[in-house]
């Protein structure tokens, strides 16, 4: 009595390759445009305090003309 039975003791869940990298990309631009926001960010607070500081610098020198 010599029976062939199929039986399958491992799972294969079948994920490959493709959706990690997938995955794995989405991550890297994920990240990317954060640090790409908070880098915008942080220049556009600089630019406005030396644009500030400019028009502080203009302005006391047209007052420094006008009193001469």
């Amino acid at each position: 009595m010599n029976e062939n039975h199929d039986t399958q003791t491992a799972v294969n869940i079948g994920t490959g390759i493709a959706p990690l990298l997938m995955l794995f990309c989405l991550l890297c631009m994920t990240t990317f445009a954060v640090l790409s926001y908070v880098q915008a960010s942080a220049q556009l607070k600089m630019s406005d305090k030396a644009i500030t500081r400019m028009q502080v610098s203009y302005t006391q020198i047209e007052q420094r003309g006008e009193n001469r």
